[in-house]
């Protein structure tokens, strides 16, 4: 038979040892910070995926010399955006991404 007191000191360890995790969970947070939830996580890499897809198919168009100024211009705006997509896909790529708490 178990007595009631070794019972309850299992179950207070067990609360314990709980609430010691969510304080390292905390920890391992920035100040400033909060964890981006992984659903908004996966919504946001895959719209910066499409993007990207769709900026390549707008960079294909081009020509492998472009002469106009006009062209030139919008040639390298593009290559500017997906050079800003990629990097925020290697941000979003990863299993942790914080942002700012105050958003």
């Amino acid at each position: 038979m178990v007595s009631f007191s070794l019972v309850d000191r299992k179950l207070e360890w067990a609360e314990r040892e709980k609430q010691r995790l969510e304080d390292l969970k905390k920890e391992c947070i920035p100040k400033g910070m909060k964890l981006l939830p992984e659903e908004e996580r996966v919504e946001t890499l895959n719209f910066l995926k499409e993007n990207q897809k769709k900026l390549l198919a707008e960079l294909s168009n081009f020509g492998l010399v472009v002469e106009a100024t006009k062209t030139k211009n919008r040639k390298m705006e593009l290559e500017k955006q997906l050079s800003k997509i990629e990097e925020a896909i290697g941000v979003f790529s990863r299993r942790k991404v914080f942002v700012n708490a105050e958003d």
